[in-house]
């Protein structure tokens, strides 16, 4: 276990056919960190962990926050319970994170993978800056963050919620706000990158934290990106792959993908 570190996983009982899987392949993977599970509901899955149930009528950023003040750690990593582990985590790596970020004031978090606002700006070796006046510098992607600085940055954030439509009404991104927000307080990120490849159309592969990024998408599951490795965790976990419809490939994803990995196209 890694001392002053916990993981918080943002969950509802609407994704709970991914629980099994995704708490089997943490524990696999990274045992024994400690976890919070952010959720609407009690569940036996979560019996071993920490659960923090929040109001689900209210909107999202103050769901986060509100979980977020129930954290003790003062080092945080984000998820979400459709992010899969697929191999173990480097926890010296992620230890050395943890001194870049207690000895440096303006670092407030470190990105596991390549990805938006990346350039080329090295802080140290396969850690690089971001560039904080673009957007996307905010990513609910798996994220190594300060827990005071997420926390503050939700603490500002408009009643928002986590996409842009709700129901039948368009109301605000709370992943968009927040971004808004760390753009104008010019919050300082980095990103780790070690050569990793893309994998499928858009997401890059992590060496520190090996990990499958949302492999449910619009409700469906992630073909597009994760055939192969979906099918092995269906197997392995006993899920009916027709629980869910199939997200898919189509003409344009191929097209954009392949111009990506020959570098005639941004990540975003």
């Amino acid at each position: 276990m890694i001392k002053n570190l916990a993981i918080v996983v943002n969950t509802n009982s609407s994704m709970k056919d991914m629980w099994k899987m995704f708490i089997g392949e943490l524990e696999e993977f990274f045992p024994k960190q400690k976890v919070y599970f952010f959720s609407d509901v009690k569940s036996e899955y979560f019996f071993n962990y920490h659960t923090v149930i929040y109001d689900k009528k209210i909107n999202f950023s103050e769901q986060y926050y509100s979980c977020l003040k129930r954290v003790k750690e003062d080092y945080i990593i984000t998820l979400n319970e459709d992010y899969i582990l697929y191999a173990f985590v480097k926890v010296h790596i992620i230890k050395n994170f943890l001194k870049i970020l207690k000895e440096n004031n303006k670092i407030s978090f470190i990105r596991f993978h390549k990805g938006p606002n990346f350039t080329n700006k090295k802080f140290t070796k396969n850690l690089y800056y971001l560039d904080e006046s673009k957007r996307h510098l905010y990513s609910q992607t798996a994220t190594l963050w300060k827990r005071r600085v997420l926390l503050d940055l939700y603490k500002d954030a408009p009643k928002s919620h986590i996409g842009k439509n709700y129901g039948n009404n368009r109301v605000l991104c709370a992943e968009d706000e927040i971004d808004k927000i760390c753009r104008e307080k010019k919050i300082k990120g980095l990103s780790s990158f070690y050569d990793e490849k893309l994998l499928g159309h858009s997401n890059y592969d992590s060496y520190v934290f090996p990990y499958l990024q949302s492999v449910i998408i619009k409700g469906c599951w992630n073909f597009k990106e994760y055939q192969n490795e979906l099918l092995l965790l269906f197997k392995k976990y006993k899920i009916n792959k027709e629980s869910r419809e199939l997200f898919l490939n189509n003409y344009k994803d191929k097209t954009v993908s392949f111009l990506k990995k020959i570098c005639l196209k941004n990540e975003y």
